[in-house]
Parts: structure tokens; C-alpha cells; sequence
């Protein structure tokens, strides 16, 4: 399982270079980030936390967590909102990926926050992107196919598309 969860780590690290993200892994070397995780551990212990990769792009934060396997995607409760719990945050791509974005929306002065699960591989994966704000909200965005919706062209774009839901040129 380690092997295939590293495939996936680099398959994402390659994504992101193609697409000239600049992006941190096991963490953020901006510092006021870095501080909002240093109280992040998915398992609640209060240590600090280490998404996959961080990525600041302009205004913008995106913040990515991965799983080898696809049926670790998302989980959802009975009544269709995230699971929070414990064992979801830890074992679900999407639920890691928010867990962490909520934790820098709320601990830091960026609130305009990404969380992109990301599960499989080159040949069959799923990227699913949630906006995030720092009330414990999100809205869930169409799945997408690569990052390139989230360069430093297109994210303010993609911003305005999804999230405000706002008519663009494209």
C-alpha cells in the first residue's frame, strides 16, 4: 500500500510541474501557514499536520491530499455532508484535503482556500477541488481532469466561474 500512496504522491508532484505550480510537499514554507498546521494533526493530537502538497498562488491557497486507491475518495455521511471523523479525515482523500484547508482558513490570514482530493493514478484517477471558508463551509466543485484551472492565469478565473458562480469571457 506505502508503494502505490508514493506512485500517487509523485504522479500528483509531476501534475503540478507540468502545470508550473510551485507548491511545497509535507507542509508550507510560508511561515504563517506552516504556524496554522503546527496544530493540524489529522488525529487529533494536536501535533502538527502534513498535507501532501501547499501551494500559495497569488491570493490563493490549495492545499492537497491523495490516496492510492480510488474507493478512498470521499466519504460522505447518512445525510450527504463531509465526514468529519476521525477515521475519514485520515483514510479519505477529499475529507483530508478540507480538514487541513479549514485549519489554514482558520488560523491564518488567507481565506481564499482550495482543499483537492486527489485518489488513483495516471490512467484512472478522480480530482475533486472544494473552496473552503473559515466557518467550517464548503461547496463541493466539479471534478476536474488536470490543475490547470488552478494556474496563476486561470485560477482567478476558475474562481469566478465556480465559486461565485459569475459569468467569464471562457
Amino acid at each position: 500500500m506505502a508503494k502505490r500512496e508514493v506512485r500517487t504522491d509523485l504522479w500528483v508532484a509531476q501534475q503540478l510541474d507540468e502545470c508550473e505550480i510551485r507548491y511545497d510537499p509535507q507542509g508550507s514554507s510560508i511561515k504563517e501557514i506552516d504556524e496554522a498546521l503546527r496544530s493540524a494533526s489529522k488525529r487529533g493530537t494536536g501535533n502538527v499536520g502534513y498535507p501532501e502538497y501547499v501551494s500559495v498562488i497569488g491570493d490563493f491557497v490549495l492545499v492537497i491530499e491523495d490516496k492510492a486507491d480510488l474507493d478512498r475518495h470521499m466519504k460522505l455521511t447518512a445525510s450527504g455532508v463531509l465526514d468529519m471523523g476521525r477515521k475519514a479525515v485520515t483514510d479519505y482523500a477529499v475529507n483530508g484535503a478540507y480538514y487541513y484547508a479549514k485549519h489554514i482558513a482558520q488560523n491564518s490570514t488567507f481565506r481564499k482556500v482550495f482543499a483537492i482530493g486527489v485518489s488513483g493514478d495516471a490512467k484512472h484517477h478522480v480530482i475533486t477541488p472544494l473552496w473552503v471558508d473559515d466557518r467550517e463551509g464548503y461547496k463541493v466543485l466539479p471534478d476536474i481532469e488536470s490543475f490547470i484551472s488552478f494556474t496563476e492565469q486561470n485560477i482567478g478565473e476558475y474562481y469566478t466561474r465556480y465559486v461565485l458562480e459569475e459569468e467569464t469571457d471562457f
